[in-house]
């Protein structure tokens, strides 16, 4: 598996949008157009490819502000799930974020996702509210590096 930032308009970028339009999307009653939602252009995407290079996992970061972030439409494809792959993919983008200088990670997360953001360190933040008609909790993380562990 390989994980990377991609370019909005890349054939990854395509990709990721038909993952996200199939697993996430439809299912709701919702679905992308045939262009490139114009939205994204500003921001960060995320994803995980297959050894075919195939994307099989992605991930969209909007910046908030200058230290926070909010990850929007994770997704991975369903004959990957419970691999292991959603927590390389969450880790790599924690990397990248903080590599950025971002602190802290806010996530919408639904209701069946809640205990997977749990393991990864996400808190909890608030109650249950609906959004795009499914039941969601707010989710943060501090992705600070402690002072005494900064490379210097």
């Amino acid at each position: 598996m390989q994980t990377k930032k991609t370019i909005f308009g890349s054939s990854e970028h395509w990709q990721a949008i038909q993952l996200r339009n199939e697993f996430l999307r439809k299912p709701v009653g919702f679905h992308f157009l045939t262009d490139f939602p114009a939205e994204e252009k500003d921001w960060l995407r995320f994803v995980i490819m297959d050894e075919n290079d195939h994307v099989v996992g992605c991930v969209v970061a909007i910046k908030k502000n200058k230290t926070s972030v909010r990850l929007r439409q994770m997704v991975i494809h369903e004959k990957y799930q419970n691999q292991g792959v959603g927590r390389v993919l969450l880790s790599y983008v924690e990397n990248e974020l903080q590599r950025m200088g971002f602190e802290i990670i806010i996530i919408h997360a639904r209701k069946d996702a809640v205990g997977f953001y749990k393991k990864t360190g996400y808190k909890q933040d608030g109650q249950e509210f609906i959004e795009v008609s499914i039941p969601h909790f707010a989710m943060i993380k501090s992705i600070v590096v402690p002072e005494a562990i900064k490379p210097k």
